[in-house]
């Protein structure tokens, strides 16, 4: 069970799966469940596959933005991990994930799930004779040129596959008795060329034999970014993973036109367009609460009526710790941000008078009462 931090990722994330480039983001949501305002710094853990152990993945996985982030009580936070494995890298499986620390005391915090990916396995170099590929080389050129003298004025053109969709590019070819290769190719373009076809290989006019496959590329997807601006921080959250989207750093900062847990800025904008697995910013006003009223009340009692609504209890003026609260302040009904420490008064008579007591000092006095 999590004593400062709850750690989740999305369902079916554990098994991440890497893109055509070696490439994956995880999303994490850390909230604060220790009952008190805290600070917390994310670290990864990179978990060793080999023996002896070895976890050359290290220096693949990555926290995109800040690793340290202030928490307050109940307040959640959502970590982007992204890997990026180089090219020819050894293939296997490989393990990490994400714990998240106190800054206080940073041997004590929680972990969260582990996420595994796999590497499939490369063409790597060494000794083949270097001598083999030249001759390869010239022999295919050879048979290149005899079959081209041969074939130049037979065989099917290919058709023009530039701008469309995989759809479209399997009808055209069809149409002419061409396959397209089902290992498609993905590069980044522009938004307008999101999902179509950018290059081809053979090119378009070529001749080609019946039934023979055509590999394209197209373009990175682009989704629109929605409009988030007036959602409540976990619908927003929500919205931007629906649009292939992930939510990039959260800030908490007032703003009057909002109501509290409310996101009222956002970047990019609503309606711009952004590559798949983008990080959205949000922006999102504090969540606040009304004061209650302590006057009137024991030190135990209006500790309990603070809690209940997020707020604590703060110094205590006064050496009667006994008596019933007199004076508060922040007063009653008034608004405050969530965490808002409130100052109370009790009677105060004899030497000592005025002394300032910490409420964690008067605790253990109370328990005569």
């Amino acid at each position: 069970m999590a004593k400062y931090f709850q750690i989740t990722i999305p369902e079916g994330a554990s098994k991440a799966k890497l893109d055509s480039q070696g490439r994956t983001s995880v999303q994490y949501t850390v909230k604060n469940v220790s009952a008190a305002p805290i600070d917390g710094r994310a670290v990864l853990a990179c978990i060793p596959t080999g023996t002896p152990p070895d976890n050359p993945h290290k220096n693949w996985v990555k926290i995109d933005g800040t690793a340290e982030r202030h928490f307050d009580k109940d307040k959640e936070e959502v970590f982007t991990v992204k890997v990026a494995v180089p090219p020819k890298s050894a293939s296997g499986d490989y393990t990490f994930r994400l714990d998240v620390m106190t800054v206080a005391k940073p041997d004590e915090g929680d972990k969260g799930q582990a996420v595994a990916f796999s590497v499939a396995e490369s063409a790597k170099g060494g000794g083949f004779p270097w001598w083999i590929l030249v001759a390869a080389v010239i022999v295919l050129a050879v048979l290149g040129v005899g079959a081209w003298l041969l074939l130049r004025n037979k065989g099917i053109a290919v058709p023009n596959l530039a701008g469309k969709n995989t759809a479209d590019a399997i009808a055209a070819l069809t149409a002419v008795n061409l396959q397209l290769d089902p290992n498609v190719n993905t590069a980044q373009s522009t938004a307008a060329d999101s999902g179509k076809i950018i290059s081809q290989n053979p090119a378009a006019g070529t001749k080609a034999e019946a039934q023979s496959k055509v590999q394209v590329t197209v373009g990175a997807q682009y989704y629109q970014v929605p409009s988030l601006v007036g959602m409540a921080f976990k619908d927003a959250q929500t919205s931007i993973t629906n649009n292939h989207l992930t939510v990039g750093q959260s800030t908490t900062e007032a703003n009057g036109n909002f109501a509290g847990g409310v996101v009222w800025k956002q970047s990019p904008d609503a309606n711009t367009q952004a590559l798949g697995g983008t990080a959205i910013n949000l922006w999102v006003t504090p969540q606040t609460a009304t004061v209650p009223q302590l006057v009137g009340l024991t030190i135990i009692s209006a500790n309990s009526a603070l809690q209940s609504v997020g707020l604590s209890l703060g110094n205590v003026t006064g050496n009667q710790a006994q008596a019933t609260i007199t004076a508060q302040y922040p007063a009653a009904n008034q608004v405050v941000q969530i965490g808002t420490k409130v100052n109370v008064t009790v009677p105060c008579s004899g030497l000592g008078c005025q002394q300032i007591y910490q409420y964690q000092t008067v605790v253990p006095k109370l328990s005569h009462w």
